[in-house]
Order: C-alpha cells, then structure tokens, then sequence
C-alpha cells in the first residue's frame, strides 16, 4: 500500500433502498430518497448506491425500483 492511498482511509457509502415497502412499509418517493442521500452527505459518507434492476424478483412477490440512472440524475441537481 502506498502512502497516499493510506492517507485517504476508508471510504465509505449507502445504499438507499428505493423498493416497494422500502421505507417503512411504503414505495419511498423522489423527495425521501433526496433527503436521505442529503443526510448520508451532511454526515460525510463518501457515496450513495441504489439498486439498477427495475423488476427483481426474490420471492414470489416481485419488487419494483426506481430506475437507477434516471434517480440518480437528479439527485445531482
């Protein structure tokens, strides 16, 4: 390991879950997920991860996302 890459440390991110019955029993809607993504900002988390299938299906009950790319576009802004 190089001195500069110890120097940074550790980075670290979220990954904010933007599912059907993601936030507490209900579809989190744009303006949740923005002031999720401001709050992992304000406290120094390094980044932000959202899911990047628009239908996935680990039981019988598929869960729909947000599409990724468009999301995160705007939380750009």
């Amino acid at each position: 390991m190089t001195q500069s890459t110890s120097a940074r440390g550790m980075k670290l991110g979220i990954v904010l879950r933007t599912t059907e019955g993601g936030l507490q029993g209900k579809r989190p809607m744009f303006r949740e997920i923005r002031e999720m993504a401001q709050a992992a900002e304000r406290v120094g988390l390094d980044s932000i991860w959202l899911p990047d299938h628009l239908l996935y299906r680990f039981s019988e009950r598929g869960e729909v996302f947000w599409e990724v790319f468009t999301m995160l576009s705007a939380l750009e802004r």
